[in-house]
């Protein structure tokens, strides 16, 4: 799955973790940097120079246990959902 509809299902599994609607990820920047991040890494959709920036942070911040634990459960949910 790539392009727009990947991205789109990316964004929707980082909106559902952070308990918004994915209509407000431009106004949550960790929501949004966690959705290009998985777009990016699990999608292999090319990230733009600013959401490539994105995925450097979330990158950084995965050396928090806590953080990595729910990174590698939004990963296993959209891989669900690209299965499905």
């Amino acid at each position: 799955m790539a392009g727009r509809e990947g991205i789109g299902l990316a964004e929707a599994v980082a909106a559902h973790a952070f308990g918004i609607a994915t209509a407000d990820l431009p106004t949550q920047s960790e929501a949004r940097s966690v959705a290009a991040y998985l777009a990016h890494r699990m999608l292999r959709i090319a990230p733009s120079s600013r959401a490539a920036a994105a995925c450097k942070r979330i990158e950084a911040r995965r050396r928090d246990p806590q953080f990595d634990r729910m990174i590698g459960w939004l990963e296993t949910l959209l891989r669900s959902a690209v299965a499905a």
